[in-house]
């Protein structure tokens, strides 16, 4: 092989060579190009599940929150109308108390057929008429009988028909007044009574405290 061929040779070869190099160097940034997209591509992924994730447990933390604020507000609420009827309760049970004390002490009788008058009265103002049948527990029946005459003298109205009926109710005291053609009732015992003050009593009660119901 003469010089000549040889320096052909040898110059093919080194072309191969760099060529081989050239080819090695770009295979080597486009791996490295791919291994920056893919790295920049895992921490948006990455990136993406977090806030995926985070959304996930803000809303479950919002959630559990809301539910236990709401089951918190619901346990006032119920301690609230707790209170109010253990408040209501006790104010009646001693109004209760008290009427029973006056009621049954005979001392004070005249006291309380002062007071059937009255609940009369306001009954046959709120009916209106002059024919009026009062009814009342078997007690009241008994005072009302042997003071009829002194109650219709009480009376505005002395031309006012009163009649007491026959058959007695039950309740604590009190009467119920009905026209003489039975179309009006008007309840005026003292358990209608106490019950309407419990109901107002407890309104105000609940407007105090802030719970309504």
């Amino acid at each position: 092989m003469s010089s000549r061929q040889v320096e052909v040779e040898v110059s093919l070869i080194e072309r191969v060579y760099q060529r081989r190099k050239e080819i090695l160097a770009e295979a080597e940034r486009e791996a490295k190009r791919i291994r920056r997209a893919a790295e920049e591509e895992a921490k948006r992924i990455k990136g993406e599940a977090e806030k995926a994730a985070k959304l996930i447990i803000d809303r479950r933390l919002r959630a559990a929150r809301e539910r236990i604020l709401g089951e918190a507000e619901m346990e006032g609420r119920r301690k609230l109308m707790e209170a109010r009827e253990e408040m209501v309760s006790r104010v009646f049970e001693e109004a209760t108390k008290r009427i029973e004390n006056l009621i049954n002490d005979e001392e004070r009788r005249d006291e309380y057929l002062e007071i059937l008058s009255k609940l009369i009265a306001e009954a046959v103002e709120r009916i209106g008429g002059s024919e009026f049948i009062i009814s009342a527990n078997e007690r009241d029946l008994e005072l009302l009988k042997r003071n009829l005459g002194k109650i219709r003298r009480s009376l505005p109205s002395r031309e006012l028909k009163l009649t007491l009926s026959e058959e007695p109710i039950e309740c604590l005291g009190g009467v119920i007044v009905e026209s003489g053609d039975r179309l009006k009732v008007y309840n005026n015992t003292l358990d209608g009574r106490l019950l309407r003050v419990r109901r107002l009593l407890s309104a105000k009660v609940a407007e105090r405290l802030g719970v309504i119901g």
